[in-house]
C-alpha cells in the first residue's frame, strides 16, 4: 500500500505563509547604463541588479568605487556573460545588492584596466539609491 499525500500541519502552514510574505515584500530593481546619474527609488529588502557592458578580454573591468555599507549588501562577486562565442567578443557583467536599510547612498563604479600605469578611468558609471 503506497502512502498517502503528506499534508502540512497548521503550524508549518503559518510559518510558509509567512516566508513568503517576506519574499514577495521585496523586489529585483534593474540598473542599467541609460540610469547615469539618475536617483533610483528603493525599498528595504530589494536587489538591485546593475547591468553593464564591458569586455574583459581588453583587460578593462568594472570595479566598484562607492556605496554605504550600512545600505546596501553586495552579494557576491560580480558575473560576467559574454555575448557570443566569438573570441574577443564584449559581454555584461552584472553586479548584485540587497538593500538593508532606509537611507541613501551613492553607487559608483568605473571601467578602467589594472595594466595602466596611471590607472585612469575609461569610462564611470553612477546613480543615487534612496530608500524610504
Amino acid at each position: 500500500m503506497k502512502p498517502g499525500p503528506k499534508i502540512l500541519s497548521p503550524k508549518t502552514l503559518v510559518l510558509l505563509l509567512i516566508a513568503m510574505m517576506g519574499l514577495s515584500a521585496c523586489k529585483e530593481i534593474l540598473v542599467t547604463a541609460d540610469q547615469q546619474g539618475k536617483t533610483i527609488q528603493v525599498q528595504k529588502h530589494d536587489v538591485v541588479t546593475l547591468q553593464l557592458r564591458g569586455n574583459p578580454t581588453t583587460g578593462n573591468t568594472w570595479r566598484i568605487e562607492q556605496f554605504d555599507m550600512d545600505m546596501l549588501e553586495q552579494i557576491g562577486d560580480y558575473a560576467y556573460t559574454v555575448d557570443d562565442d566569438k573570441i574577443g567578443s564584449g559581454g555584461m557583467f552584472t553586479f548584485r545588492f540587497k538593500v538593508l536599510k532606509h537611507g541613501e547612498s551613492t553607487l559608483a563604479l568605473t571601467y578602467k584596466s589594472q595594466h595602466n600605469a596611471n590607472n585612469e578611468a575609461l569610462k564611470s558609471f553612477s546613480v543615487q539609491l534612496n530608500s524610504k
